[in-house]
């Protein structure tokens, strides 16, 4: 679960640790200092595929990175694009390996095998 609560600085909010502040641009009346809502999606995305692969690999790899783009050119449709890199020099066997486990990180799951829903509950 992740609470957020709002900051004095116009539309920031931040989690209890102040680990995360999230903002919005200039143009929408924010500071645009800090990540925005969409770039956590983005960045949640990433990250999973990134420690997807690494966990799946069977060998240690190094300077994994992966990113991902949010492309919402088509009506009704929201299209993730990514693409990842590593260091090392890696058999196509190994490579297949990765990019298959990347295709199947969990939020990837989530976000295209899930029917989602918003419901409003009391939380505590």
């Amino acid at each position: 679960m992740m609470r957020l609560r709002s900051m004095d600085v116009n539309f920031q909010c931040t989690d209890a640790d102040k680990k995360i502040i999230v903002d919005t641009s200039e143009r929408n009346g924010g500071t645009g200092q800090h990540v925005q809502p969409f770039e956590l999606m983005e960045a949640a995305v990433a990250a999973c595929m990134n420690i997807t692969a690494r966990a799946r690999a069977g060998i240690k790899l190094s300077d994994v990175q992966t990113t991902v783009r949010m492309n919402w050119s088509e009506e009704g449709k929201l299209i993730f694009e990514y693409d990842y890199s590593f260091q090392g020099n890696l058999d196509d066997k190994t490579q297949d390996m990765i990019g298959d486990a990347i295709n199947g990180c969990m939020m990837r799951k989530l976000l295209t095998h899930r029917e989602i829903e918003f419901k409003k509950i009391e939380m505590k």
